[in-house]
C-alpha cells in the first residue's frame, strides 16, 4: 500500500486481511516483514492495477514481489485517507507504544497487503 522511511528504516503500511473481509491497518519495518514472511506469514505487495502479488524474504534479507525488490516496488500513492503523513504517525506510536504496535500484530494465517 506504502513505504516510507524512518531513521533509515524501510517502512511498510497496509491492510491486514482478517476474516469477512474485514481489514485492519499496519506499520511494520523491513526486517520484521522478512522475519514474517520466514515464518510463513503471508504479505502481498497490491499494484496499482489490484493485482496481488506475493513478498518473498531472500537469504540476505532483501524483500521481492513481482520480479522487484520491494524497496523499487512501484506501490500505488494513496490519494485518500491515509495518507503519509497519518501512516508516519502511526508508525511513531508504533515504536513509542508496545500496546499500540501489539494490536497492529497479526493473528496467524491472515493475509497482509502491502
Amino acid at each position: 500500500m506504502y513505504r516510507l522511511a524512518s531513521d533509515g528504516t524501510a517502512v511498510y503500511c497496509g491492510h491486514t486481511v482478517e476474516p469477512f473481509g474485514l481489514r485492519s491497518v499496519f506499520t511494520e519495518a523491513a526486517p520484521q516483514i522478512v522475519h514474517d514472511v520466514r515464518a510463513g506469514y503471508p504479505y502481498f505487495a497490491v499494484a496499482a492495477d489490484g493485482v496481488h502479488h506475493v513478498v518473498t524474504a531472500y537469504t540476505d534479507g532483501r524483500l521481492s514481489a513481482d520480479g522487484a525488490q520491494l524497496e523499487d516496488y512501484p506501490f500505488p500513492q494513496p490519494h485518500r485517507h491515509p495518507l503519509p503523513q497519518t501512516w508516519l504517525s502511526w508508525w511513531q506510536l508504533a515504536l513509542d507504544d508496545a500496546f499500540w504496535y501489539r494490536q497492529q500484530r497479526h493473528p496467524e494465517g491472515y493475509r497482509r497487503d502491502l
